[in-house]
């Protein structure tokens, strides 16, 4: 059997093109852990003393048993972006944008996980819960109608298109699903039979864009927005076939969401929460232009007399509604761009969130275990001896104690003339990227007191810094690699370029006689520099995400890649790595990768929402085991025929690309029937 297997697949293998097939990487990478560190809301229901909080990578369950006082107790990642949320016995549902249904089983609010999903053919944005069924607004795919008697189980039942659909939000009232179309208004669908829905009434020529919807009595009500002029529309649907719009109320910004309670429609937008008094619905009337959060209002619940607002980065804001003030908060805050490993703690510069600590000590489990308060925003951190260096942006260099390493120290600051985004140390100086004001040079041999010593003018706008030998590579965006003579730090030579080319440069990595250059849109660029002042410009690679971060590590550049995350290319062979585009391993993380770090085997991922941790293993020989489960059988094949045909730039195994050469092909066929126990 084996052998006619083999006979077949070698014979329709010699069909295919040559020169389709791309080289492996000698390593692959296996996802570990993740720590979220900042989130962005995008809904929030509550139910009970937990709020639930649909987040860019996830949810978040929150205790409000004390309104004032939020606690988040648990959270959970999901596949794709979830966008709208909503809970019914002890499970989320969660619309995940591009990856569909999500069900979480909540009912453990300290360990949720997911149950169940289901995929849908649009992007789900918001989501009603009615009985058995659930509704899921589909964006460009209209309405989707979901069987969730068995909640683990989902069950596509019917789907409700019609032209011009941009479904936003959708509330169910009765036998009837209200749809927030966008510029398309209103959309009313008889759901009394939930597999032959029927659109039986809208209103099309609403002003500016519905998104959000929620009905009470004979009234829809319509957050909206266009331009400068946004706000809500009140629509008479006590004739469901024939509705029309009873009022409209403006200026309370652009408008995503609202929640009616009794004779209040409280809108989400985009400084706060609106409140609008609809006692009348022909005649509304704003109460409160604004109860101001952090960040845009993305949308709203209320609950026993408090508002619960999904504020964006703002985190979950709590408004006491008879005071139409905020009275409690769990902010979010921070945007995870910079990381660097001593020990047993991970380093995160944070932006405004500071220096955090984590422990990971138990790789599968990392814990923030300081936080450490830091002047300015902190862009980068670098590790030497005893002390941390920061990128403070416009307060410069941070210096920080690790006498204690789980419990860092502020010691000292030393201000730049310009905006700090990265530092690196050799010997007794910190080099500092400064941005328009170039590198400066600062004298830490004395880390309690350091001193400003020298700078190098005439960079475009430094953004990333290495130093190796006597030279700084610095990576100059625009301006892309300048290389400057720092033999003597406090007389340090004029820069000079490795050439011109297009687009910009965020970091570099120097290895050998290569310097690795993040070049965002560019992908990554490589210079030789065997010598160093006659450095040439090798070529560069492009990627499919935006590359900021680049660290070098045995015979791979790991890149951070934006929303693609992991980036990884084997540069056993320079020329080679340049010329294969396709060979670039890639793995995902939550959120917009922006810096990377390796070390003792293992990667870690800053990714603006939290840190992502990989591991590093020697590349087992390809022999077949699709699914991971130890056997190389029939179940295999089933792995690998869901997946033929498709592109999977991944260097994560086991899966269904054998080869780990991109694409789920023949060969992957061939290599699991040479290896097959039937």
């Amino acid at each position: 059997m084996k052998l006619l297997l083999c006979i077949l697949l070698f014979s329709i293998f010699a069909l295919i093109p040559s020169g389709s097939i791309t080289d492996s990487l000698s390593v692959n990478v296996e996802y570990i852990s993740s720590l979220h560190l900042s989130s962005d809301y995008a809904d929030v229901f509550v139910s009970g003393e937990y709020a639930y909080a649909a987040t860019v990578w996830g949810v978040e369950i929150l205790d409000i048993s004390d309104p004032a006082a939020p606690v988040k107790v648990g959270e959970v990642s999901t596949p794709g972006e979830a966008m709208g949320i909503s809970v019914s016995d002890g499970y989320a549902y969660v619309a995940d944008g591009y990856a569909g249904l999500q069900v979480i089983d909540v009912s453990v609010p300290t360990a949720p996980e997911i149950a169940g999903s289901m995929d849908t053919p649009g992007d789900a944005r918001k989501i009603a819960v009615s009985g058995d069924h659930l509704y899921i607004a589909d964006y460009q795919s209209g309405l989707q109608i979901v069987d969730i008697s068995t909640p683990v189980a989902p069950k596509p039942v019917s789907r409700v298109d019609w032209s011009r659909e941009y479904a936003y939000d959708v509330h169910i009232s009765g036998d009837l699903a209200y749809v927030a179309d966008g510029t398309g208004g209103l959309k009313i669908i008889n759901i009394s039979n939930p597999a032959q829905p029927e659109i039986i009434g809208a209103v099309e020529d609403l002003r500016g864009s519905a998104r959000g919807v929620c009905v009470s009595g004979d009234y829809a009500y319509l957050a909206y927005e266009e331009g400068s002029s946004e706000g809500l529309h009140a629509v008479d649907v006590s004739d469901p076939g024939n509705p029309s719009l009873a009022d409209s109320v403006d200026g309370l910004r652009p408008s995503q969401h609202v929640y009616v309670d009794q004779d209040r429609a409280y809108v989400a937008h985009d400084k706060g929460l609106g409140i609008v008094n609809i006692s009348d619905p022909t005649n509304l009337r704003t109460i409160t232009l604004s109860v101001d959060t952090p960040d845009e209002a993305k949308a709203v619940h209320v609950h026993n007399g408090y508002a619960y607002v999904a504020g964006a980065s703002g985190g979950l804001q709590v408004i006491d509604l008879s005071k139409a003030e905020v009275v409690g908060e769990a902010p979010t805050p921070g945007n995870v761009c910079g990381v660097c490993k001593y020990g047993n703690y991970l380093y995160i510069a944070n932006r405004e969130g500071g220096l955090k600590t984590v422990d990971v000590s138990n790789i599968n489990d990392p814990k923030v275990v300081y936080d450490t308060s830091i002047p300015g925003e902190v862009y980068d951190v670098h590790h030497a001896g005893e002390y941390l260096y920061l990128a403070a942006d416009t307060r410069g260099l941070a210096v920080v104690d690790l006498s204690f390493p789980d419990a860092p120290q502020l010691k000292s600051q030393q201000d730049t003339p310009g905006s700090a985004r990265d530092v690196f140390v050799s010997g007794n100086y910190a080099y500092m990227a400064d941005s328009s004001t170039g590198l400066q040079i600062i004298d830490v041999t004395n880390p309690v007191n350091p001193e400003l010593v020298s700078a190098v003018g005439g960079l475009k706008s430094a953004r990333g810094v290495y130093v190796s030998g006597d030279r700084a590579y610095v990576a100059d965006y625009s301006m892309d690699l300048q290389i400057i003579d720092v033999s003597n730090p406090k007389n340090p030579g004029e820069p000079y370029r490795a050439g011109d080319v297009e687009g910009a440069s965020w970091d570099v990595h120097v290895a050998g006689d290569y310097v690795y250059l993040a070049c965002g849109g560019q992908g990554m660029r490589i210079v030789d520099i065997s010598t160093p002042d006659q450095p040439a410009y090798l070529g560069n690679l492009d990627t499919e995400g935006l590359v900021y971060g680049v660290y070098f590590s045995g015979d791979h550049v790991y890149l951070a890649d934006g929303k693609m995350g992991l980036g990884i290319i084997d540069t056993q062979d320079i020329h080679k790595a340049l010329s294969n585009a396709e060979g670039v391993g890639k793995c995902e993380t939550p959120g917009f990768a922006e810096d990377v770090h390796v070390s003792d085997g293992y990667v870690y991922v800053a990714d603006t929402f939290g840190v992502t941790i990989f591991q590093i293993n020697a590349m087992d020989e390809t022999t077949g085991d699709a699914n991971g489960d130890g056997a190389i059988d029939l179940l295999d094949l089933k792995v690998i025929a869901s997946y033929f045909g498709q592109r999977i730039i991944s260097a994560v195994q086991p899966g269904p690309d054998i080869n780990n050469d991109g694409e789920v092909d023949f060969l992957d066929l061939i290599i699991w029937a040479s290896n097959v126990t039937l």
